[in-house]
Order: C-alpha cells, then structure tokens, then sequence
C-alpha cells in the first residue's frame, strides 16, 4: 500500500459459501489492518464492507440437464459380468446393440440387458443380484440438485403375467460412505411386458440436496417385492434405450 487511499481486494471460496446455502448480502466484518513496521499501529473496521444480496445459488454450479446410465465399458462392445457403480455421465449413449450385463447372473443365450432379481431390502439391499448402482464422477464444484426428477428406464419381465414397481435412490459419496437424500418409486405395472423392453419412469419429487466439492452422485436401483412380482431386465446405454436421469423433468 501507498500512503493515502488504496483498495484492498479479498478473495472467498465460492464454493464454500454455496454449500452453507444462507443468502446475501455478506459482510466482511471486524478487519484490521497492520503496517509492516509497527505491529503495534492496527487499523480496524468492524465492518468494513457489505455486498448485495447474491444468493447462495449463485456460488453453485446447476445440476446438469440429464445424466445417463451406462455399462463397463462403455459404450459396450460385449457381453459382460454384472458390476457395481456404473457410469453415469452426461453423455449420450452411441451404441445400437444391447448386450446382456450380467452373465453371471443370468447366461442364457437369448438374454439381453441387466437381470436383477425383487427384493424387500430397499435401500439396504446390498447383492449385487438385486442391485443395481451407477456413480458419478467427483464433482469440480458444488452442484445443487433442486425441484423434481425423472429416472427414464427400460425394463422387461422374465416370466409374463407378472407385475413390476421399480424403486430408485439418490444419495451423496464421499470416499468413505454415502449419504440418501432422496427416494423415487414408479407407478406399479400389472401384467408388465415379459416380450419386449418397455419405458418406465421413477420420480423424485421436491429435491433438496448439494453435491459438495470431489464428491460423487450416487444412484441405486431395486425391484420391489409386490406381489406377483418377479425377476426384471433393465435395459440402457443404447441409442434405443437411452436411460437417464433428468432434472427440472
């Protein structure tokens, strides 16, 4: 600094004050300044400046568009062994041909999409058999995930005459464990098609979470145990079946 009047510029992380979520203004409070000669000689504001009234918001980055359901590797090129924590990106799938995902589970010849068994366990179920996940990448910065949503995805049934409720989760990851923020349920389909893979929707009403900085947006997916329900295929990461994740849907 000169003598006189000089401008002091102070930088925050904007990411810091988004994930707190309170909304402006914000003041710079209780400031001193000392000279580099005399540690005794202090200038001090107690309020030294305030802004206009952003809001958090602001400071976070929008939740993307539409975020969709891939296999490993994608785009799939064969057949492979049902896995944990897919790919969810926001890239658009580019492949035609749907492959069976879980030959493990389910080897038969004809068998095309990811088998997965009903359970009771809802969130908690943990098999592989009964669950399906997909994780995101750590986020850059904080991403708020506001309003509704819409899981798009295509499903079948093993045996026909048999009903099908799917129930999905949203939750937040860190590297040590995830935290639920939100729980979707479709609409019930009795006599749900065993030929041919069909549309379902699981909605998430009323979002209200943050992705906070190099962490990961976790979903899960289950088949109720309703009755007469039976063992379902998904079917995603294909031009025909684009499975995705939309908000503001």
């Amino acid at each position: 600094m000169t003598a006189g009047t000089n401008a002091l510029s102070l930088n925050f992380d904007g990411d810091v004050i988004g994930a707190h979520g309170k909304d402006g203004p914000y003041r710079v409070a209780d400031l001193s300044v000392y000279p580099t000669t005399n540690d005794d000689a202090v200038g001090f504001l107690v309020t030294a400046h305030q802004t206009a009234a952003y809001a958090a918001a602001d400071f976070v980055d929008p939740a993307p568009d539409a975020l969709f359901l891939h296999n490993n590797p994608t785009p799939p090129v064969e057949s492979t062994d049902a896995q944990a924590d897919l790919p969810l990106t926001a890239t658009e799938p580019t492949t035609a041909e749907l492959v069976n995902y879980a030959v493990n589970l389910d080897g038969n010849a004809e068998v095309i999409g990811r088998f997965i068994d009903k359970t009771s366990y809802g969130p908690d179920e943990l098999d592989l058999q009964k669950v399906q996940t997909w994780l995101g990448s750590p986020v850059d910065s904080a991403i708020v995930l506001s309003g509704d949503a819409q899981l798009h995805l295509w499903a079948k049934m093993k045996s026909p005459g048999k009903n099908l409720q799917l129930e999905a989760y949203l939750s937040e990851c860190t590297a040590e464990s995830c935290t639920l923020f939100a729980t979707g349920q479709m609409v019930p389909v009795v006599g749900a098609s065993a030929s041919q893979f069909e549309e379902v929707t699981v909605s998430f009403q009323s979002l209200d979470a943050t992705i906070d900085e190099g962490n990961q947006l976790q979903l899960r997916v289950i088949v109720l145990d309703i009755a007469d329900a039976d063992q379902t295929y998904l079917a995603y990461d294909t031009v025909s079946y684009p499975a995705r994740l939309v908000f503001g849907d």
